[in-house]
């Protein structure tokens, strides 16, 4: 099952640097005679115990024991409430450690209860900016969205549900402009609701929870539509053309991925005339000269892995027609993927939809197309 976050980072290719662990332990011995010293001395309460707690928790981390440094993370948050009010500004800084920790080591709900504590940080401080909710709603948003993706957990569509939620608000909240990330992150939702229709997940006993997950499924393609349409006017309003370009084409993906053909040809044509006017080396025009897999979720965005499951690189090989079609898909035998990981790479490509190279305005076959599929076993 894909999980998320990052192996713990080593120096040398894999040969840990011993004297920087030899520090580190060294400072956790230091720091332990602190706290303990300072037990016989001050109140339980006394701030330096969430100083030096935030210390030793660093410590911690650098020598890789997760559980002591999230505990005393979690003792130095205390501290900090206690001290300093609930939503308290000054937690921010532990709760992102905490949850870059959760993150890394697979700890999927200590990682969602640290972004939801720190979106009540921003909700109730009085200096918190919009810009500051949106940016941690967003943050929430797509971490719902990649564990929906990446089967995480067993809440499935319950991640889609908080994502829609977080990202529409997030939305709401952006003031000008156009922010092609969020409005992507926000066409994925939708996409992945409509395709949501069958699973077991969808059977509520609860009528009313029924009733508007039926509504968000059933009205995911008018709604991630309209949205579509308004970045779009969002991108021409600001006057800059890869703005323009970008929405257009994330509109032009939306109806290839639906099947409408003719209205994805019509915006991806409206796209490339656009692009024409950027510099002839400009990555975004150049970018129309080939397919591209919809829809376009990148894990290297998320940084989702598996560090207990075996993935497999298969590298295949395949046309794209001038519908978005992939033809004569061809896996070369290879040692390191076996005959399951080589059926899975071909499922993949097959079932994929695509956005068909334009070149000269005309949409066009690709022969030839090279893609390594990643198959996790």
């Amino acid at each position: 099952m894909p999980l998320f976050g990052q192996p713990a980072a080593v120096d040398g290719g894999g040969a840990v640097d011993a004297r920087r662990i030899q520090a580190a332990v060294s400072n956790r011995e230091r720091l332990l005679g602190q706290l303990a010293r300072l037990a016989e001395q001050a109140d339980a309460y006394d701030p330096q115990f969430g100083e030096l707690s935030l210390q030793l928790a660093t410590a911690y981390n650098a020598l890789g024991r997760t559980d002591e440094a999230l505990q005393a993370y979690r003792r130095a948050l205390h501290l900090l409430r206690i001290n300093h009010g609930l939503d308290s500004v000054r937690q921010l800084p532990v709760l992102e450690a905490m949850y870059a920790i959760n993150s890394e080591n697979i700890r999927t709900a200590g990682a969602r209860q640290n972004l939801e504590a720190m979106l009540r940080v921003h909700r109730q401080n009085e200096r918190a900016t919009d810009a500051d909710l949106g940016e941690i709603l967003e943050r929430i948003g797509r971490w719902h969205l990649a564990a929906y993706h990446f089967e995480v957990d067993k809440d499935g569509l319950a991640h889609l549900v908080a994502a829609n939620s977080a990202l529409t608000e997030a939305l709401e909240m952006a003031s000008s402009g156009y922010d092609y990330p969020l409005h992507r992150a926000l066409s994925m939702v939708n996409y992945s609701l409509s395709r949501a229709a069958g699973e077991e997940s969808v059977r509520e006993t609860d009528q009313n929870k029924a009733l508007a997950l039926e509504g968000l499924i059933t009205q995911s393609y008018r709604r991630g539509k309209e949205r579509l349409r308004q970045g779009l006017e969002r991108a021409r309003a600001t006057g800059d053309i890869e703005q323009q370009v970008r929405a257009t084409l994330l509109y032009g993906d939306w109806e290839q991925l639906f099947d409408r053909r003719q209205a994805a040809r019509q915006l991806y044509f409206q796209a490339w005339n656009l692009a024409e006017n950027l510099n002839e080396n400009n990555l975004l025009r150049l970018s129309f000269d080939n397919p591209h897999q919809l829809p376009d979720f990148r894990i290297d965005e998320y940084g989702f892995v598996d560090p207990a499951t075996a993935t497999v690189p298969v590298a295949a090989t395949f046309d794209v027609s001038p519908a978005g079609v992939s033809r004569n898909v061809f896996i070369a035998p290879d040692a390191s993927a076996n005959k399951l990981a080589r059926r899975t790479a071909l499922r993949t490509i097959r079932s994929a939809t695509y956005r068909p190279a334009i070149v000269d305005g005309r949409l066009v076959e690709r022969v030839g197309v090279q893609q390594v599929v990643i198959v996790n076993l």
